[in-house]
């Protein structure tokens, strides 16, 4: 998946992609993030063509989460072993 193709599926979403500050490389991370907002990060550098994407959001003002949809697999399969 490109970035290209984040943005034209929050293009469905108006009230959520008002809350995207935006698609970044692992370099290129913003160092802050604004309440209830999210960014899309890809594990790749900058300089080459990505590998895995996650996102982080600023949940409260304390923290940031962090989601990731292939430890979701990790977690699965962790409870049924």
């Amino acid at each position: 998946m490109q970035s290209s193709d984040f943005e034209k599926y929050f293009n469905f979403f108006p009230n959520l992609k008002a809350r995207l500050i935006g698609i970044f490389s692992i370099d290129t991370i913003p160092k802050k993030l604004k309440y209830r907002h999210f960014c899309i990060v890809n594990t790749d550098l900058s300089s080459n063509s990505g590998i895995h994407w996650f996102v982080l959001l600023q949940h409260d003002k304390k923290s940031i989460e962090v989601f990731d949809r292939s430890m979701l697999k990790i977690c699965k399969n962790k409870k049924t072993t």
